[in-house]
């Protein structure tokens, strides 16, 4: 079971040391891809979908956001949320041990909800590489809002849906209002830029050995990364 055994002493969590990858791109910035480069060359890596395909894993995130989630929704003018992507979402010893629960048997990790906290990841993992995925901004945004769009059609509808649906879909529906509240307070195409770009500046100013992949440079940035021919 997840986090039975969770400690409260900081000290006594372990580290992730299979961790060889860590992808702090956001979204719609080819995280998909770069999980299935990552896999074709042998590595098991960790992509938001895992955590529907893994049993209890989606049920973990949603007992961690029911304690410590925000109330409000994504594009909430009242929202008091400034946003988290810097990265620093409650580094707590309870948020490190959920990491090492779900991440303990990959080696690499990309996307949302753990891009969120790079930082403990990082922290959690010494000696990985730290990957930084990226898009022309407009072109990002565009496809940021549809997701964002498709997200909230699918949370409007849900009675619709619930009997056609799995049990999975109320995880799905509170984990990704979480990530999107916490991470884009203003869902206009303004807000979303200023997102982007505090992301990427954050990521390297705090992370000086940090490579960045631009879409359809992968390959080459990947292997060098890697020690790959």
């Amino acid at each position: 079971m997840i986090m039975e055994n969770a400690s409260s002493n900081e000290s006594e969590i372990r580290l992730l040391p299979r961790m060889k990858v860590i992808g702090v791109g956001l979204p719609r910035t080819g995280t998909y891809s770069l999980k299935e480069a990552l896999r074709l060359l042998g590595y098991k890596c960790y992509h938001f979908e895992d955590t529907f395909l893994n049993p209890g894993h989606s049920q973990a995130w949603s007992d961690y956001i029911t304690k410590h989630g925000e109330s409000s929704s994504p594009g909430d003018p009242n929202s008091n949320s400034q946003g988290v992507i810097n990265g620093d979402l409650r580094d707590t010893a309870e948020l490190r041990q959920l990491l090492c629960d779900l991440l303990a048997d990959y080696d690499a990790v990309v996307d949302f909800p753990f891009a969120l906290f790079h930082t403990s990841l990082v922290s959690l993992c010494p000696g990985a590489a730290v990957l930084l995925t990226t898009r022309d901004v407009y072109s990002w945004t565009d496809s940021m809002r549809t997701l964002l769009q498709t997200v909230q059609t699918v949370r409007q509808h849900q009675a619709l849906l619930r009997p056609f649906s799995s049990h999975l879909l109320p995880h799905f529906l509170l984990l990704t209002h979480f990530m999107h509240s916490m991470a884009f307070p203003d869902t206009s195409e303004g807000g979303l830029r200023e997102a982007y770009f505090r992301h990427h500046d954050t990521i390297l100013s705090r992370y000086p050995g940090v490579r960045v992949m631009g879409l359809g440079q992968g390959w080459g940035v990947l292997c060098e990364v890697l020690g790959r021919d």
